[in-house]
């Protein structure tokens, strides 16, 4: 099947941008807390330009996840109080809960499964990149959005009328290739180009379906596809547990694991904190 081009998107990558405003918040945040004279004011002006966002962040900051005293009603005594770090995770659990709270059809797949993949490859990459003295907030925003171009892709099936469905038998990026002639790394990363997402974040998206190489977590693109390796070692029909974890040792070895229970402790206490996080949605 020939290739579609980005051109050939533009209408559903139109549609898909007037959908969903809170990436392009998150991405307006990213850039702002990178000035060293950034002010709360600032950024509590631009998160209140966002209802969603605001009623969302207000709900988080005093959940259990990051309250750290009296509850806030105020969003600049919210954003005080967080810090700029933990205001880059609460939009970006923001944006999960509301991009992602839809079934994506064409691939079979649930809201609920999406959204515990996108969430576990964020804590897990928040994980990694703490271990290798990197950016685990950026690290963060990586893992939540690196799945996002199923959105686009989904969106463009669905207006071109196809009947096309994903098995679940063939590898995901292979059916999209073939069938759409887009892989939801590719859309992924037309999407935060469009949002002018930061280069850093843009990359380990588009160059994420590549084998993870031994340097360890030299970069996130490495972060992102080891990150990858892991969940397609996990069984999402239950939480993603790790009941096997095929992965070899010279591999997680290179990204920080001394031993193989070492690694399969971290899998699981992520899983258990994607658990935390759900609980923690739902309560707020």
């Amino acid at each position: 099947m020939k290739r579609r081009s980005a051109e050939d998107f533009r209408q559903t990558v139109l549609r898909v941008e007037k959908l969903y405003s809170i990436p392009q918040v998150l991405s307006r945040a990213l850039r702002l807390v990178r000035q060293p004279d950034v002010s709360v004011g600032q950024i509590a002006d631009l998160v209140m330009n966002d209802a969603a966002l605001s009623a969302d962040f207000l709900h988080l900051s005093n959940s259990a996840l990051f309250r750290g005293g009296e509850p806030c009603t105020r969003l600049t005594d919210a954003i005080q109080r967080l810090g700029t770090k933990e205001l880059i995770r609460v939009i970006s659990l923001s944006l999960s809960k509301n991009v992602y709270g839809k079934d994506l059809a064409n691939y079979g797949i649930t809201a609920g499964q999406y959204w515990t993949e996108s969430v576990w490859a964020a804590l897990f990459m928040d994980a990694l990149a703490r271990q290798a003295n990197a950016d685990p907030s950026e690290a963060y925003v990586v893992g939540i959005l690196h799945q996002l171009g199923r959105v686009l892709i989904n969106e463009a099936i669905l207006e071109a009328g196809w009947s096309l469905f994903w098995d679940g038998r063939e590898a995901i990026e292979r059916w999209e290739a073939d069938h759409v002639g887009f892989t939801y790394a590719e859309a992924g990363a037309l999407l935060l180009q469009r949002w002018e997402f930061p280069e850093a974040i843009i990359a380990p998206v588009a160059h994420q379906l590549t084998a993870p190489t031994p340097n360890g977590p030299d970069n996130f693109s490495n972060l992102l596809r080891f990150t990858r390796v892991c969940l397609l070692t996990a069984d999402p029909a239950h939480l993603y547990r790790f009941s096997r974890v095929n992965v070899p040792d010279t591999l997680f070895r290179s990204f920080g694991f001394n031993n193989p229970h070492e690694f399969r402790e971290s899998l699981d206490d992520t899983t258990a904190r994607v658990g935390d996080i759900r609980r923690g949605l739902a309560a707020s």
